[in-house]
């Protein structure tokens, strides 16, 4: 787990720390979320993230632009491995709020956690079904081996869903988990998968390869979040207020990332550490789907829900309304 704290980005402390967490143990030992108002009118959020890169950028630039402590806020910034991990730093008062996947979300409050997303980073899923370039069609996949991060991951429920949709049977196609996302490319790259499941700028590293996106999920299937903010009802309890102020400074920070594209992606390619022409190419894919008012589609995350019931194992796959909590969002969005 590593931790940085911004009261603007001119003035971070960088601090080094390790923590072995899993969703069991931090549920055994839960605690209390600090109080954010134990320095004036500066609230502190704590803010656990396992997602980088472009899907991220609006929390990086809010940072870099010190629009967060324009809304009186100071962020602590833990960088976790996985959603898992996120959302035990959550139950364990390791941190106030999680940056993860929606997936995620769902996995944890079906297995009885009092997790809720309460705002969008990205609404729009980001994933490609990259294939070799002998795969044209669906079918063409049957008999083959496809990429996932794991199984029962939120990559598994929307490719079985993609190929149901095509009419192949998903059970026809191997599901080879293969961790990260450099890792599934470095195996197609070297043969040894026939699809994967990818995002930016790896999809954009297996086209240039001669590989082609069989399927663009965000497409395939609409307005579902791709990356959520969520916290535990104990955590909101004791920290309302201040999680609304990072909400509105969340949104902001996606209002100004789409309308400084350049000075984004820089940000971007500094984060990242990869070239500016990568991290253009990145931020060109994900630009479209930067939620300017935090507020997830309802639609999409009842989507979301459906798919997830009919692909995933979950047990008792929560309703929207005991997964999603709009209040700490502004004005029109927190009615929708």
């Amino acid at each position: 787990m590593r931790r940085t704290t911004f009261r603007g980005a001119k003035r971070a402390t960088l601090l080094a720390s390790t923590l072995a967490l899993t969703v069991l143990a931090a549920t055994a030992c839960a605690s209390t979320p600090g109080d954010s108002s134990s320095e004036g009118s500066i609230g502190k959020i704590t803010l656990a993230s396992s997602i980088t890169g472009s899907s991220f950028l609006a929390v990086t630039a809010g940072m870099d632009q010190e629009i967060f402590e324009k809304h009186g806020l100071e962020i602590e910034l833990v960088k976790v491995k996985s959603s898992a991990e996120a959302a035990a730093a959550v139950a364990s008062g390791q941190a106030d709020l999680a940056a993860m996947l929606p997936e995620g979300v769902i996995a944890v409050a079906s297995a009885g956690s009092k997790m809720r997303m309460i705002g969008n980073l990205l609404n729009q899923v980001q994933y490609r079904l990259v294939t070799t370039s002998e795969v044209t069609s669906a079918s063409d996949l049957i008999g083959k081996k496809v990429g996932i991060v794991g199984p029962g991951s939120g990559e598994e429920v929307l490719a079985r869903a993609y190929l149901d949709s095509q009419g192949v049977d998903p059970s026809q196609v191997t599901f080879v988990a293969t961790g990260t996302m450099a890792a599934k490319y470095a195996a197609m790259t070297t043969n040894q998968l026939e699809g994967a499941m990818l995002v930016p700028p790896f999809d954009i590293k297996a086209e240039a390869a001669g590989m082609r996106p069989l399927s663009v999920l965000g497409e395939d299937f609409p307005d579902m979040p791709a990356q959520v903010f969520a916290s535990s009802d104990k955590a909101l309890s004791s920290n309302g207020d201040t999680v609304k102020k990072f909400m509105a400074a969340a949104a902001e920070s996606a209002q100004w990332v789409v309308a400084h594209p350049e000075d984004a992606t820089k940000i971007l390619s500094e984060d990242s550490q990869v070239s500016m022409e990568d991290a253009k190419l990145s931020f060109d894919r994900a630009k479209s789907a930067y939620s300017q008012d935090s507020a997830i589609s309802r639609e999409g995350l009842n989507r979301w829900l459906a798919l997830s019931k009919k692909y995933s194992s979950l047990a008792n796959v929560p309703t929207i309304d005991e997964l999603y909590d709009a209040q700490y969002l502004a004005g029109t969005a927190a009615r929708q």
